[in-house]
């Protein structure tokens, strides 16, 4: 379109200057006429052409934008697709994750109820060596009190042996 624009201004152009040289040669108003009739016709043409250009623009940036507006829709569900996509990903890993933690949660109980049971029984063992050795101990004490009582009757009754029978009777 514009080519054919170009063309046809610059053939109008020059038929100007051709009319115009005739006119200049020939003196005649007759052609002066002519060539401003001429002038005429291409301001014309030329205004039309500026018209019908601006109509083409004007349809060819309609068509842009719709287009544009296509590939953006296109694009929008493109990305909302992905997006849905990575977020049932995310979903997936995270419920893996959430299981895998829970399967972990439960060996820990396992392995704490172990350790805790072992811990009990290890208690339970100590107590019961030292509820032995306490036995000891107290089995001990009572043999030495029972030689002290022994030492100090027998002390008693060397020192007061008239009155031993007395004290150990107050005993």
């Amino acid at each position: 379109m514009e080519e054919k624009a170009l063309i046809g201004m610059v053939a109008s152009v020059i038929t100007i200057l051709i009319t115009i040289y005739k006119l200049i040669k020939d003196g005649n108003k007759e052609i002066k006429t002519k060539i401003d009739s001429q002038i005429g016709k291409l301001e014309t043409k030329i205004d039309s052409q500026k018209t019908e250009f601006k109509a083409e623009m004007a349809k060819i940036e309609t068509r842009l934008e719709t287009e544009i507006d296509s590939q953006i829709g296109k694009l929008e569900t493109e990305i909302d697709s992905q997006i849905g996509k990575l977020e049932t990903k995310i979903d997936s890993q995270i419920g893996k994750l959430e299981t895998k933690i829970d399967s972990q949660r439960t060996e820990l109980k396992v392995e704490m109820s172990k350790m805790e049971t072992k811990l009990e029984t290890e208690m339970n063992r100590r107590f019961s060596e030292m509820d032995k050795k306490l036995d000891r101990i107290d089995a001990t004490t009572e043999t030495i009190r029972g030689r002290l009582d022994h030492l100090i009757d027998s002390w008693l009754v060397r020192s007061f042996p008239e009155g031993s029978s007395k004290i150990i009777a107050a005993k």
